[in-house]
C-alpha cells in the first residue's frame, strides 16, 4: 500500500477582485472587515497558495508554492499546475491522509479544480466512516481522533502532537490570517516551512493512529 499525506494552504483574493454580487452577499451577515479576514477560508473567495505532499513509504516530500520565485525549499508553480500535479499524483496511492481534509482540504481542492476548468482524475471517498470506503481510502485524522465528532473537545494538529509527546523543534503554529499575510507579502520560505511542519506532524500522528486506533478492517485491507 502506498500512502500520501498532504496539506494545503489557502489565501484570499483582494476585496477589489470580488464582484458586486459576492461583496454584497459576504457583508449581508457580517462586517466588511470580518468578511475580508475570512476570504481565504472559502474556495469561492480564495485560492490554494501552497501544497505539501509526503510519501510515507518512500520518506519523500514536495512543497508547492504558488509563486514565480524559485527556491531549493519548494517547487514554484501556478495554482492550476499545482492542482494538475495533485490529481495526477493521486493515481499512485492507496491511502490519503489529512488532518481536517474532509471538511476543508478536499472540498476546497474540488472547487478550485472546477474553477480552473480542470477535472478530478479520480473519485475520492465522500463517506466519513473509513470502514465503508473503497480505495483510495481517505483517513482524516481529525475525524479519527475525535471519533467522528463524538469527542466534543476542540482538537488541533499541534495540540494532539503535544498531547502525544511528539516533540518537534520545527513545529510552526500559524493561523489562516498569517498564511494570507505571508502569501501577500511574498514570504514564500515561511509558507514552505509551515507546510512542511504540518505534513511531518500529520505523518507522525498517522503512525500513532495506525498502530493504536485504526480499525481491524482497515488494517486487513492494507495487507
Amino acid at each position: 500500500m502506498a500512502t500520501l499525506i498532504f496539506d494545503i494552504m489557502t489565501a484570499g483574493y483582494d476585496w477589489s477582485e470580488l464582484g458586486e454580487v459576492s461583496q454584497d452577499y459576504l457583508t449581508r451577515y457580517q462586517t466588511k472587515e470580518e468578511a475580508k479576514n475570512s476570504l481565504g477560508l472559502s474556495p469561492f473567495t480564495g485560492q490554494v497558495c501552497g501544497l505539501g505532499i509526503y510519501d510515507l513509504e518512500r520518506k519523500e516530500q514536495v512543497i508547492y508554492i504558488v509563486s514565480e520565485v524559485e527556491s531549493v525549499n519548494y517547487r514554484s508553480t501556478s495554482e492550476a499546475n499545482l492542482l494538475e500535479d495533485f490529481w495526477e499524483g493521486l493515481r499512485s496511492y492507496d491511502v490519503l491522509v489529512t488532518f481536517g481534509g474532509r471538511r476543508f482540504d478536499l472540498p476546497f481542492i474540488y472547487h478550485r479544480t472546477i474553477a480552473k476548468r480542470l477535472k478530478p482524475s479520480i473519485d475520492l471517498p465522500r463517506v466519513r466512516n473509513i470502514e465503508k470506503q473503497k480505495p483510495p481510502y481517505h483517513v482524516d485524522l481529525h475525524d479519527e481522533f475525535t471519533f467522528q465528532g463524538s469527542l466534543r473537545s476542540p482538537v488541533t494538529l499541534n495540540f494532539l502532537a503535544e498531547t502525544y509527546g511528539l516533540d518537534n523543534p520545527d513545529t510552526i503554529t500559524v493561523n489562516g490570517g498569517e498564511v494570507n499575510k505571508f502569501f501577500k507579502e511574498r514570504e514564500y520560505e515561511e509558507l514552505a516551512k509551515y507546510c512542511e511542519s504540518n505534513i511531518q506532524t500529520t505523518a507522525k500522528l498517522y503512525e500513532i493512529w495506525l498502530t493504536k486506533l485504526a480499525p481491524n478492517e482497515f488494517l486487513n485491507s492494507l495487507q
